[in-house]
């Protein structure tokens, strides 16, 4: 009896031991390319295009913007998104960040975007 078990004790180990058979997984990370920095300012501009042009425009309350894509107009903003009033941009600078914040947005698919009051604040925008 003695020897019956321990044959089965001898079977049962030699075939665990071959049950377990160990695989390596390997973790790779993508790789996002990044524009060289040794290419020309054109060609890095092409590698990311946005069908979405920024055109900053001066009116008498101060600077607005607007965002066109495709020869058409999809944003007029003559005044500061987000705050109480209509008042215009400072600066000419001003509105040109407030739109390229948009652009970007809608560049990642957002519409209608929209600009936070801390947005606007990192930007130079007195919001008060």
């Amino acid at each position: 009896m003695k020897s019956v078990l321990l044959g089965l004790l001898v079977i049962l180990i030699v075939s665990c031991e071959n049950s377990s058979v160990k695989k390596e997984i390997k973790i790779v990370k993508p790789v996002i390319p990044e524009a060289p920095s040794s290419l020309p300012q054109e060609k890095k501009s092409k590698i990311i295009k946005s069908p979405y042009e920024v055109r900053v425009v001066e009116s008498s309350l101060g600077w607005g913007y607007e965002i066109w894509k495709e020869g058409v107009m999809v944003i007029n903003q003559t005044h500061i998104p987000a705050i109480q009033g209509l008042r215009a941009f400072d600066s000419q600078i001003q509105a040109e960040k407030a739109a390229e914040i948009i652009k970007i947005k809608l560049d990642q698919g957002v519409f209608p975007p929209t600009i936070s009051i801390v947005e606007l604040q990192s930007i130079g925008v007195d919001t008060h």
